[in-house]
């Protein structure tokens, strides 16, 4: 798993996230181009910011979020991650964050705990066929804050 992410030249994810900001849930459709060291998410929905593009870089230990010219508001999560950048979080974890636990499943997948050096924890679930995600949770002093589905993940 952490082989393919890491000598995938291309990466494309088109996936939906569920943000908890504790007074109210937001979903969202996104779109990841780019590698396992950064590229560009672009916002499917809500229909109101759709197209909104916005950089994503990752390096050892941190992924960071430079939007182009437009500022999405949507709130904020105490964990100091947001919807779109939720992607360079779970590559970065998924490339070199310390496995806490894994765990196989009867139907053909296998999930992935890794514990951050913050208070962030995410899952994974991924396919044991092809090892890439399925779904992922990410939890903040274990409250869940964001549910992601993987609706298409290609490693090029």
């Amino acid at each position: 798993m952490r082989g393919g992410m890491i000598a995938a030249e291309k990466i494309y994810a088109e996936y939906d996230v569920r943000c908890d900001f504790g007074e109210y849930v937001q979903d969202f459709t996104l779109v990841y181009e780019g590698g396992a060291a950064g590229g560009t998410v672009t916002v499917k929905k809500p229909d109101e910011v759709a197209g909104i593009t916005a950089e994503i870089k990752t390096d050892a230990n941190t992924s960071s979020l430079i939007w182009q010219d437009v500022s999405l508001e949507t709130g904020i999560l105490p964990s100091g991650l947001s919807p779109a950048g939720i992607i360079g979080f779970l590559l970065t974890e998924w490339k070199q964050g310390f496995v806490e636990q894994s765990q196989s499943f009867k139907d053909g997948k296998f999930s992935v705990s890794t514990k951050p050096e913050n208070a962030v924890y995410q899952t994974t679930v991924f396919s044991q066929e092809t090892f890439l995600p399925v779904s992922s949770e990410i939890l903040y002093e274990n409250t869940t804050i964001m549910f992601v589905v993987f609706k298409e993940f290609k490693l090029m």
